[in-house]
């Protein structure tokens, strides 16, 4: 029976915490650290892809996967070029060009609502869903730039 159906509190959705999205993201098999000053941000690398799991909203969590490796400056118009086409082909994850010291970067962000809460089925549901389509987004601009996915100075 699906949950909206259910007469069960046991079924009922449930606050998400983020000690819920902790539990939920170790069923996932990640290794996640939290962020330094206790804030309910998640950090790890997934196939090579660093993610960031940010947990501190109280209507959403918002996963985020970048690269490690940056494009020269000169090709920014390119890099958002393809985040706008990208952008235009989906509504789950929105792909962002990024710039800092080292140069140009794209980064797919998704978003999880929160605020009804949600079942444990639903929740490793979503974040599954939250991260195939971000890092399937990251990979497509790997193999678009000719970029590797991997940590800085391991060989893949």
């Amino acid at each position: 029976m699906a949950w909206f159906k259910s007469k069960t509190a046991a079924e009922a959705p449930t606050p998400v915490t983020p000690e819920r999205i902790e539990a939920a993201l170790a069923r996932q098999e990640l290794t996640v650290d939290r962020a330094d000053d206790g804030a309910p941000r998640f950090y790890c690398i997934i196939n090579g892809f660093p993610v960031i799991v940010d947990a501190s909203f109280p209507f959403a969590v918002v996963f985020s996967a970048s690269t490690f490796e940056r494009l020269p400056v000169e090709r920014e118009e390119e890099v958002l070029g393809w985040a706008k086409t990208v952008n235009a082909g989906t509504h789950f994850v929105t792909t962002v060009k990024n710039v800092d010291d080292d140069g140009i970067y794209a980064a797919a962000d998704g978003m999880l609502f929160i605020e009804g809460g949600l079942t444990e089925e639903q929740l490793d549901e979503q974040i599954e869903l939250m991260l195939v389509g971000t890092l399937s987004t990251m990979g497509s601009f790997c193999q678009e730039f000719d970029l590797e996915p991997g940590t800085p100075g391991e060989d893949n």
